[in-house]
Order: structure tokens, then C-alpha cells, then sequence
């Protein structure tokens, strides 16, 4: 199932994000207990933002052919 289609039904959609995240987890063995929790902390954070915007009434449609990657220095860690 393509990523565009699985939006339009939000619990299969939320429900293959959570396997892909389970899948990234179980293929990096060399991982911390400590960078898992903050794997876990990050992908919950993402799964809120990303669950709110399946949820979100677009007046328009998504125009998915019109999304581009964004360039390397487009976003930045943030220093607390």
C-alpha cells in the first residue's frame, strides 16, 4: 500500500506507521537501552503530530506530486 492511499484511512495508516517503527527498531540491534527509550519518546512525539494530521479537515486535497525533499540545512537541532 502506498503511503498516499494509507492516509486516506487513518487507522491502517497509523497502524503501518507503528509496524515500520517496530521494523526500524528490531533492524538496528546495536542500539543503546537509553537511545531506544529515546527512539521510543521521538516515535510516540512523531505518531501524535502525524495522527493529528490524518485527522486535520483539509479543504483541499493533498497535492503529494507538489511535496519536495527539503535541502540538507533546512531544519537544525534545536540547543536547550
Amino acid at each position: 500500500m502506498k503511503f498516499q492511499e494509507a492516509t486516506a484511512k487513518r487507522d491502517d495508516a497509523l497502524a503501518s506507521l507503528a509496524r515500520a517503527a517496530e521494523r526500524l527498531k528490531r533492524s538496528s540491534s546495536s542500539l543503546t537501552e537509553d537511545q531506544v527509550r529515546a527512539a521510543d519518546k521521538e516515535m510516540e512525539g512523531f505518531t501524535k503530530l502525524f495522527s493529528k494530521f490524518l485527522a486535520a479537515d483539509f479543504k483541499e486535497d493533498v497535492k503529494w506530486e507538489e511535496i519536495q525533499i527539503l535541502p540538507k540545512d533546512a531544519v537544525s537541532e534545536l540547543k536547550v
